[in-house]
């Protein structure tokens, strides 16, 4: 429960940030994910891909 609850708020947080400096954020993700979250680099970008449909539309 806890990291489900870490990566929805690294989430928010890198989405912030992305949508602030209007640059993409695939780094800043698969770093946050991988490192601070500990995912694997598949389940990392998936998340970040997923994440980013909704910015998409």
């Amino acid at each position: 429960m806890t990291l489900n609850l870490l990566v929805v708020v690294c989430g928010f947080l890198i989405g912030f940030f992305v949508i602030s400096t209007g640059g993409g954020g695939a780094a800043l993700y698969l770093g946050v994910l991988t490192g601070l979250c500990g995912l694997s680099a598949a389940h990392a970008v998936d998340t970040s891909l997923l994440t980013a449909i909704p910015a998409l539309k």
